[in-house]
């Protein structure tokens, strides 16, 4: 250390990680380089289950008056984060396959080609359960519970850094600095 200031830097850093954890813990660690290419093509999933990914996206997020979650580029996002780590690889081709199983079983198709309602009859009690999960007793969660928790937090993550979700839905004009502070807005 090179001074004692440089270690309580150090030392306020760490404990103010510990205190406030990384919201997103999906992508602690995978910051993008500034070399990398815009997202266009798939890194890891298959034609299929990016189309699979799609459909999903848009039942998490449908279009509205601005673009759904498949439109807004969020299947490529979702691609980018599982084709950086393992064991979102595996939990997601696994999830995927798991989902057009069930779809067979009860309907006799592959998921992406049923109906919106009974897409949602066969997500809803996965996303209830996956919402309920406590993070201690992720691991201990059924697979497809697991699954649903990431996808659905992925999808969000990547709807929400998009430009659709960001500037269009939410209104995000960027860092502005004020003259002076506005103060609350009181609406009663």
């Amino acid at each position: 250390m090179s001074s004692r200031r440089e270690t309580l830097k150090i030392l306020g850093a760490i404990g103010t990680t510990c205190i406030f954890p990384f919201p997103a813990e999906e992508l602690y660690g995978q910051h993008a380089s500034h070399t990398e290419t815009p997202l266009s093509a798939p890194r890891f999933f298959r034609p299929g289950e990016m189309e699979q990914l799609a459909t999903l996206a848009d039942l998490f997020i449908p279009p509205t008056d601005t673009p759904g979650g498949a439109a807004a580029g969020v299947p490529l996002y979702v691609d980018l984060v599982v084709s950086r780590d393992a064991g979102y690889r595996k939990l997601f081709r696994a999830g995927l396959k798991d989902l057009n199983k069930l779809a067979r079983r009860q309907h006799g198709t592959a998921f992406h080609t049923l109906g919106e309602a009974r897409q949602v009859a066969l997500l809803e009690p996965l996303v209830a359960e996956a919402d309920q999960l406590r993070t201690p007793d992720f691991d201990r969660a059924s697979r497809a519970v697991r699954f649903a928790r990431v996808l659905k937090n992925l999808i969000a993550d990547g709807y929400y850094t998009s430009r659709a979700g960001l500037v269009e839905e939410l209104g995000y004009s960027g860092n502005s600095a004020h003259a002076e502070f506005p103060g609350a807005v009181h609406e009663h």
